[in-house]
């Protein structure tokens, strides 16, 4: 029986062009229960959306997310394609069946977490600690979601 997709990598920009924050990538931790509500969020602004243009979606509170730096740790790291983390295009998402092995050294200290939730794309957002520096993780595509939610259902 195949493992479901427990989390997602995705590469951050940062409102500051010489300073990432140490948050060059979004680490999000999956569960059934999480992509539901993500995906139940994105049918409710659809509607919103359509009866005022001025409604693109939603935001919410959202601690789950881990920010980090390129380390080691992503060269050898194997999404579920096969690929090393490393490897995979920046904006691109890496899947994982796997907990990463980062420890919580590994992650940057973020506060005023935040998931956007628009019809087609969810992404999420954080300040690095004590700074006006915003992280903005690439977004991550509905059918993503969706692919995420069946590895769940086959397992």
């Amino acid at each position: 029986m195949k493992k479901p997709i427990t989390h997602l990598i995705i590469s951050t920009s940062s409102s500051n062009e010489y300073y990432s924050g140490e948050g060059d990538y979004c680490l999000v931790e999956f569960s059934a229960d999480y992509v539901a509500y993500l995906l139940n969020y994105m049918e409710k602004v659809r509607p919103l959306h359509q009866a005022d243009q001025n409604i693109y979606g939603l935001k919410c509170w959202d601690a789950r997310p881990e920010y980090f730096q390129f380390n080691d740790k992503l060269e050898k790291i194997v999404d579920i394609y096969g690929n090393l983390a490393s490897d995979v295009p920046s904006g691109e998402p890496i899947l994982l069946e796997i907990q990463p092995g980062f420890n919580e050294e590994d992650f940057s200290r973020v506060e005023c977490q935040i998931v956007h939730i628009l019809k087609d794309e969810v992404c999420w957002t954080a300040y690095l600690k004590h700074t006006n520096i915003q992280i903005e993780s690439a977004p991550i595509l509905k059918k993503t979601l969706l692919k995420i939610k069946r590895s769940f259902v086959a397992s």
